[in-house]
């Protein structure tokens, strides 16, 4: 038999011609490179919205995380205490870190929370000298609690140290006591952190322990609130920021009666000045247990403006509200450990009844 001969280079030539005609070799032009540019630029912009809301999802949930430790705290000092902190235990001291009795001074619920909080240690550096009426700040209040910041407002503005007010060097709290919705965060307080009773005399300074016991929150632990949201300050009083700052307001009767909702109307009524009137220092220290550095009350509704009584101070008799950069509300700590976001134009009347203890308000949170 004969054997047939295949020429092999003329096979790989028409391979190669079949090949050329069905994968032919050129380079991308202009108009598709552009095209796909275009298509890579849509893309961007679809995502980039939504990458976003991510990133913010994600800080309210840290922050939200962080008001329920706060709570899960609460409880801790209740069960061994068996009474909730109180909103300012008194101690003397100024802002200067040593100070005698005779100055004043409050320690705030979030000092009181501390061993609660696995910082027992950083609440030992606070010490008091019995002997001679002093209590040493200096260090304790420079320390940063990351507990105590959330991650949305981490811009520290106040940083003028012309202005004492900033009180530049001491570390700052997004979180605040709740104060109840009365405009006297003193003896009328009906909410869970209450202020406690000034139990000194002339030789010694005395911490007092006289915080709420559960048996007084008739309203219910899960429509009572512990601990909200509250913007850092700018630290400048001739520059305008609601809901950071506050404003002077006229409100006249019994300041320990006086109902919520005419402070409210007044609050609103209230002129906004072009600056060089308010108060400008919200979260300036975590250590103080007074209305502008830890805490707030339920008078004016989230991110709304505060204000105070014009002849008062910021640091007393006022509306304090409760605010975030988070997208239409904040978050709200229960007196169960609970935490809810609250919007920010929850009526008026269910914003007022979270905030006492004892109003027996019906109210449902959203």
């Amino acid at each position: 038999m004969q054997r047939v001969g295949i020429n092999r280079r003329a096979v790989l030539r028409v391979f190669q011609r079949v090949r050329d005609v069905r994968c032919p070799s050129r380079a991308f032009t202009l108009v598709e490179l552009l095209v796909v540019i275009a298509i890579i630029g849509i893309l961007i912009a679809l995502l980039l919205p939504a990458i976003q809301a991510a990133r913010a999802a994600a800080r309210r949930n840290q922050c939200k995380n962080n008001l329920r430790q706060f709570g899960v705290a609460t409880h801790n000092y209740l069960e061994v205490n068996r009474l909730f902190p109180v909103g300012r235990q008194f101690i003397g001291f100024d802002s200067s870190g040593t100070s005698t009795r005779a100055d004043g001074g409050y320690l705030s619920a979030h000092y009181q929370l501390l061993p609660y909080l696995e910082d027992g240690a950083l609440a030992k550096m606070l010490t008091v000298d019995r002997v001679n009426n002093k209590v040493n700040l200096n260090s304790i209040q420079k320390v940063a609690v990351g507990l105590f910041r959330c991650p949305d407002d981490l811009d520290d503005q106040m940083t003028n140290s012309g202005d004492t007010g900033n009180q530049v060097g001491n570390a700052r709290t997004n979180y605040k006591a709740a104060a109840g919705n009365k405009v006297t965060p003193g003896v009328a307080n009906n909410g869970i952190f209450i202020d406690g009773e000034n139990t000194t005399n002339s030789t010694t300074t005395t911490i007092d322990r006289g915080g709420m016991r559960v048996s007084k929150i008739v309203d219910g632990l899960s429509k009572t609130a512990t601990f909200s949201e509250s913007l850092l300050g700018d630290g400048d009083p001739n520059k305008v920021s609601i809901p950071s700052d506050w404003f002077a307001m006229t409100v006249t009767g019994n300041l320990n009666t006086i109902a919520p909702r005419v402070v409210y109307d007044a609050c609103n009524a209230a002129p906004t000045p072009t600056g060089g009137s308010d108060a400008s220092y919200s979260g300036r220290n975590w250590i103080y247990g007074n209305m502008i550095p830890t805490r707030y009350n339920h008078i004016m509704p989230p991110n709304s403006k505060s204000c105070y009584v014009s002849n008062s101070a910021p640091n007393g008799n006022g509306a304090t509200t409760a605010s975030s950069h988070h997208s239409g509300g904040v978050n709200l700590g229960m007196a169960d450990s609970s935490v809810n976001f609250v919007a920010d134009d929850i009526d008026v009347d269910v914003w007022h009844g979270l905030g006492s203890r004892n109003g027996r308000e019906v109210v449902t949170l959203p």
